[in-house]
Order: C-alpha cells, then sequence, then structure tokens
C-alpha cells in the first residue's frame, strides 16, 4: 500500500478482517505464481498485510530473498511474527510506500500483488514502480476480485439474498475501484511489462464463509454512513437482527458456498 493521504486500506483491521487476512496463504492465493518461481530467486510481496501468502512465497524461493512490504506498521508487526513461528528466515517485512520502494533498480526477479490496487489511486504508478525493482525477465503476478459484482449464495436463502442483492456487495467499500480486476491486464502493458497473460477463476472457498459473514455483521453498524441502509432501515433492530440470524445460520451450513467475486490473475515480465 502507500502512505499518501489520498490512500488507505478500505477495509480496516478490525478481528473480522485480520481474521479473513490469516486465512489467506500462497498456495490457495498465489498458485497461478507458483510455477514461475525458483530457488534463489529474490522477491517482493507489495501489500503483504499479515504476511502469510508471503511465507510461502519465500518457500517457494528459499535460499533467495522475499520482502514483505505494508503501509501499516500493526500488521508487519504481525507478519514479523508469523514469519518467526514458521522458520521463514530468508523472509523480512518491512512497513514502506509502494509509490517509493526502497530498493535499488533490478534488485528482485519476482513481484506479487494480492488485492491492492483496488485501494489505491494510480495503480499505473505503482506497477511503474515494481517494473523498476524487477530485473530484466523478472515476472509479476497480481491478482483482484471484481467485486462489484453479486454473491452467488448456495444453498439458496431468501433472507441472506435479499439482503445481499438489494443492497449490493456489503464488502465493497467507498473509494475502492470494484472493477480493477479487468483492467489489470491493461495496467501492466501501460507500465511497460511484456508477455501479459490472465485468466479468470471463481473459488466458492466454503472455508471462509463463516469469516466472511462475521465480517459482513461486524460492518452492518456502518452501513448507513455509507448510504447502504437508510436511517430508517438502520433503526429497524428486527430487521438487522433477522438478517444477522439467517446469516450465521446459512454460513454454519456445511454445504454453503459463496461466490462473491470473480478472480482476474494476471502475469507479466520484464524483458528490458
Amino acid at each position: 500500500m502507500t502512505n499518501s493521504n489520498r490512500d488507505s486500506y478500505a477495509h480496516g483491521y478490525g478481528d473480522s478482517t485480520s481474521r479473513v487476512l490469516g486465512e489467506r496463504s500462497a498456495a490457495k492465493n498465489a498458485a497461478f505464481l507458483l510455477p514461475h518461481l525458483e530457488s534463489g530467486m529474490k522477491l517482493i510481496d507489495i501489500g503483504s498485510g499479515q504476511g502469510n501468502i508471503t511465507i510461502g512465497l519465500a518457500e517457494a524461493v528459499s535460499p533467495g530473498e522475499a520482502v514483505g512490504i505494508e503501509i501499516e506498521p500493526s500488521q508487519v508487526e504481525i507478519a514479523r511474527e508469523n514469519a518467526s513461528k514458521a522458520g521463514a528466515s530468508n523472509l523480512s517485512f518491512e512497513v514502506a510506500d509502494a509509490y517509493e520502494l526502497p530498493f535499488d533498480d533490478a534488485h528482485f526477479n519476482a513481484a506479487f500483488i494480492h488485492t491492492v490496487l483496488e485501494h489505491v489511486s494510480e495503480p499505473v504508478r505503482v506497477l511503474n514502480e515494481v517494473r523498476r525493482v524487477l530485473a530484466p525477465d523478472g515476472v509479476i503476478g497480481i491478482r483482484h476480485g471484481e467485486r462489484g459484482a453479486f454473491p452467488v449464495v448456495v444453498p439458496p436463502n431468501a433472507t441472506v439474498e435479499k439482503f445481499l442483492h438489494r443492497n449490493g456487495n456489503p464488502l465493497v467499500d467507498p473509494g475502492m475501484d470494484t472493477r480493477i480486476g479487468r483492467k489489470q491486464q491493461r495496467m501492466l502493458r501501460e507500465a511497460g511489462f511484456d508477455r501479459v497473460e490472465t485468466r479468470v477463476a471463481a473459488n466458492p472457498d466454503p472455508a471462509g464463509i463463516l469469516l466472511y459473514a462475521e465480517l459482513i455483521e461486524q460492518r452492518i453498524p456502518n452501513f448507513v454512513d455509507q448510504g447502504i441502509f437508510s436511517a430508517e432501515e438502520f433503526a429497524d433492530d428486527e430487521y438487522i437482527d433477522e438478517t444477522v440470524a439467517e446469516m450465521r445460520a446459512w454460513a454454519s451450513d456445511p454445504d454453503a458456498q459463496w461466490i462473491n467475486a470473480p478472480w482476474w490473475e494476471s502475469l507479466g515480465w520484464k524483458r528490458s
């Protein structure tokens, strides 16, 4: 991320958000990049959060160097603790600005960006800076969801579907570029990357259903400020309580699935 006053992590760092971040891994969220990583590479993860993905990336390039940079100091501390517990001796984390990376030109062989560009005002500028620190033939992998799309709810639940479809995607925050995924291939080309490849995947992620339900519940009091609920609706405690109860019951179903966004996964290479 960036320290600019214009850019921040819209989701915040509450307990439910932190738990969602904690469920991430390289195998789940960076599988498209892993085949292109080799032992001995130097890798940078932009917006590394709690470091769960970065730990797996560091393992893939070991004994090469892996660095995670993150705007939020509290997340860097958590990431360092997680790396220590995992025994990742080739991995470090730093508080840094994605617009001005504190590394020399051509320092890294690989870069990774996951759900970051939707939060920044100048994503191509971030990609240009990443390209600067990549060596020739270096690879970048970026992954973002199409968060403006309505979720698919399985099994069907009338209350949950009414809430989601009437009020839009409650995981979308003001200021986010909800269509960043479909733009990332073009942005990679604008930043000077070659041989750009993109695929789209939809991950139901049943293991994360209850966490996302808790995240929505946590945000309900803030929805009136964002214009998602009117003041009258927010005052209707019965409606809110019924929605929360249905959300919890649905999320506890072992067959529950929620496809809340198609995921765009892009690769690009620096040729010169």
